[in-house]
């Protein structure tokens, strides 16, 4: 009897037994011991991470959250997640920027990685089941070469990357080559999911091989509440036969917005691509965002995309925006959720409905300057 007990609880340990998880920490600015389990012993790149932490996750039975900031604003070097860490769907591994610029907007004194022509992606995403959060990246290309934002590769049947609320930047100096924000390629077993991403500045003149997303056989591919803008090609199927969809997504101030057979629902751009399409107010951007061709993809009080789009279109996946603040029905098209910005009246001057300041928490409303 005794020994039944004794394997009964043994058996009921491995049941309830809580996975591990592991907390490991990214900061350039460090100078501690550099072995990752301290904000003072941070490692100093996110190579130097990944090289030390990969592991069979599975076999461990852990999970893996890293996070990463610039104390001194430093940038961080491109860098893979490499494939021999070993996932499942409760043994994942997450990348997220602890100081993510408060308004959205692309800012250097902030934990960013910066990659000049990587072929291979300022960040390559490797593992079957990995997410990317809230992280910065600049992409420069020159001359004739190939430069890549985020990449997402071979893989098997069962896997999950996913890249949420992250802030891609282009700065395209070449006059040839191509460059991609996201690039999705070389397997056709490939499943992604994207939402609350800016994705901006892939263009060069008239060079048709620069996009916002770049996308080469997959499986599905599921865009939510992105921002692409100044691209040559906003979204482009290049290749394969797959699933995509995109709901809630501003493509703006592209050469062409859309390219190949993408499901488009409830998405903002010139041409009023898809169903319960939204287009420009008057056809001008300056309607919808605040300041778009700054980076400040914020929406603007009165324009289309604002409160027009649809409720929740990844079922639960997640329900805040690029800053963090709560969606609430009917949810806006884009990054953001609200207007910060007033509207403009016809003569192209800025009405102010109040005047908004950050805070680290959320935008408040201030009226002294009233």
């Amino acid at each position: 009897m005794m020994l039944k007990k004794v394997l009964f609880s043994l058996l009921l340990c491995s049941v309830c037994w809580p996975i591990t998880h592991v907390v490991r920490y990214i900061d350039p600015d460090a100078d501690g011991e550099g072995d990752g389990t301290s904000w003072e012993d941070a490692y100093t790149s996110a190579a130097a991470w990944d090289a030390a932490e990969r592991l069979n996750l599975v076999t461990a039975d852990q999970y893996h959250t890293v996070y990463a900031r610039s104390s001194a604003g430093t940038a961080d070097s491109p860098f893979s997640i490499y494939f021999t860490w070993v996932t499942d769907a409760t043994h994942y591994v997450e990348f997220i920027q602890a100081d993510p610029p408060g308004a959205g907007i692309y800012d250097e004194t902030k934990y960013r990685v910066v990659g000049t022509d990587e072929a291979d992606g300022c960040i390559w995403v490797r593992p079957n089941h990995c997410y990317v959060r809230n992280v910065q990246i600049k992409v420069v290309q020159t001359g004739a070469n190939t430069a890549r934002g985020v990449v997402f590769g071979t893989c098997p049947a069962d896997n999950e990357r996913v890249l949420d609320s992250c802030i891609i930047k282009g700065d395209m100096q070449g006059s040839a080559g191509q460059a991609n924000g996201v690039s999705m390629w070389n397997d056709g077993d490939l499943n992604v999911k994207m939402y609350n991403c800016t994705i901006y500045g892939f263009k060069s003149g008239v060079v048709q091989s620069f996009s916002g997303v770049g996308l080469s056989w997959a499986n599905e591919v599921y865009i939510y509440n992105c921002t692409i803008w100044d691209c040559y090609w906003g979204v482009i199927l290049r290749a394969g036969e797959y699933a995509s969809w995109m709901t809630n997504c501003i493509v703006g101030n592209c050469n062409t917005d859309f390219s190949g057979d993408i499901t488009i629902d409830y998405c903002c751009s010139v041409g009023g691509s898809g169903t319960n399409a939204q287009t420009p107010l008057n056809a001008d951007w300056d309607n919808e965002m605040c300041d778009a061709n700054n980076g400040d993809f914020s929406l603007r009080n009165g324009g289309n995309c604002l409160d027009n789009g649809t409720d929740d279109p990844g079922s639960g996946l997640y329900s805040d925006d690029l800053i963090g603040d709560t969606r609430s029905s009917t949810w806006s098209i884009g990054a953001y959720e609200d207007a910060v910005c007033g509207a403009l009246p016809s003569g192209g001057q800025v009405i102010f409905f109040s005047h908004w300041i950050r805070n680290e928490e959320k935008w408040l409303r201030d009226l002294s300057w009233l």
